[in-house]
């Protein structure tokens, strides 16, 4: 058995490169949501329309979650200890899971104004101004989204995803903002700025259901997506000297990925041969995705064992044995 966390082989993309970028974009991130948050707060004061109320609330929440990002992230990248053997990744989907319940209080907190403003519109006043600062608010939005996305996709990290994803709805809030005060201000459809506020409310809730089934996809130990997967599955089984794999089973913890395979080798195999599959098999995965934590449980063919076995057809947990000899077949144990 070998358990390894590091490799010397090529990399799609060192560590340090994902764990400066991390940094990057969180900082970014809070110096970006800083400013948005005092911009809002000026239209706010001039214009006193909910439309305005949604993108300030939205505004205090990004700068929350900024730095809420920014402390778990910087957590998340430290290197496992004696504690906490297996790292701290799980600490972005913590974060996520909170960044979703915050949200979720945003869209109940516009839900209420918004029904106020459909059942008693009042009207507002609109300045230039305003809507040159809220035009800004969306350009500095529209970068950031870019860039975030740019640092999801290199990194995976899902603290980044939910944050992009923010930045995402916040653009579109941004937008209809602008729209839906020129529209009631020169139409003087003022119901439509408590409209506004509800679909905005309604979006929110949408997003916040991707991000608590992702976050708890990773908090519960999802096997990872089925590409990923069959892509290792593929990698192991193509090492020279496997024949066979079971109990394959993966997670992920942030960036990271946890494999562990019990793969079938011939049985007539010294200690030292089959120990190099071992090894062939971590640094093959761990070529391609650096941060993986491989553990790898070789299996001689000509013998038999017991296991746990479930039957997917009676939805039922049988004890069967195991026996390796270039097939693996199962039988029920009497």
């Amino acid at each position: 058995m070998t358990n390894t966390s590091q490799s010397e082989t090529a990399k799609p993309l060192d560590p340090e490169v994902t764990k400066r970028l991390l940094t990057i974009s969180t900082y970014i991130s809070v110096l970006a949501s800083l400013t948005l948050l005092f911009s809002k707060i000026i239209a706010w004061w001039v214009t006193d329309s909910l439309a305005m109320v949604s993108a300030l609330a939205d505004g205090f929440l990004d700068v929350t979650v900024s730095i809420v990002t920014l402390l778990a992230i910087r957590q998340s990248l430290q290197p496992a200890n004696n504690e906490y053997r297996f790292g701290f990744g799980k600490i972005q989907a913590l974060s996520s899971l909170g960044e979703a319940i915050l949200l979720t209080g945003i869209a109940v907190f516009l839900l209420i104004k918004s029904y106020r403003g459909i059942i008693h519109p009042k009207p507002f006043y609109v300045d230039h101004a305003t809507v040159y600062i809220m035009i800004l608010v969306i350009c500095i939005n529209i970068g950031l989204y870019f860039f975030k996305r740019y640092v999801y996709n290199k990194t995976k990290s899902i603290a980044i995803r939910s944050s992009y994803l923010d930045t995402q709805a916040d653009t579109f809030t941004n937008t209809g903002v602008v729209v839906t005060l020129l529209i009631c201000y020169y139409f003087h459809f003022w119901i439509l700025d408590g409209l506004f506020a509800f679909s905005i409310a309604i979006y929110i809730l949408s997003g916040v259901y991707g991000i608590f089934k992702e976050t708890l996809s990773q908090l519960l130990d999802k096997e990872i997506e089925d590409g990923v997967r069959s892509d290792i599955r593929s990698i192991i089984l193509g090492t020279e000297g496997v024949l066979h794999i079971h109990a394959f089973k993966t997670r992920a913890s942030g960036d990271k990925y946890f494999i562990q395979v019990d793969a079938t080798v011939n049985g007539d195999l010294i200690l030292r041969e089959a120990h190099k599959i071992a090894i062939d098999i971590t640094y093959s995965i761990m070529g391609k995705y650096p941060t993986a934590n491989v553990m790898v449980h070789l299996d001689p063919t000509g013998i038999e064992e017991e296991v746990v076995h479930f039957d997917k057809k009676k939805h039922t947990h049988n004890r069967v044995l195991l026996s390796h000899d270039g097939e693996i077949h199962v039988a029920q144990v009497k």
